[in-house]
């Protein structure tokens, strides 16, 4: 099983993180738990910040995750049109 997130051709002039991310397993027959683990993964390698994954997930699996550090304080969660990305040229 693959997943591969990469820009669509309207976002040439978009600065995305990167070009084309994967994440690969070896075998097909995930449960839907291991399959979120690795769409993480994808959405982690392609520049996405814990924070802002986990607001979209399970607040359950978030946790266990690590990729929020404490539950939601009843806070709407923001619009799916943002990109939240980590700003890696500041590292």
């Amino acid at each position: 099983m693959k997943i591969t997130i990469e820009p669509s051709e309207d976002q040439h002039d978009k600065n995305p993180p990167y070009s084309k991310v994967s994440v690969e397993s070896p075998y097909d027959d995930l449960t839907i738990g291991q399959m979120m683990e690795e769409i993480v993964k994808a959405l982690k390698a392609w520049g996405y910040a814990n924070e802002s994954i986990g607001e979209y997930l399970d607040e359950g699996f978030a946790l266990e995750h690590g990729l929020i550090s404490e539950p939601p304080t009843g806070k709407d969660k923001p619009p799916l049109k943002d990109n939240n990305w980590i700003d890696y040229s500041s590292l």
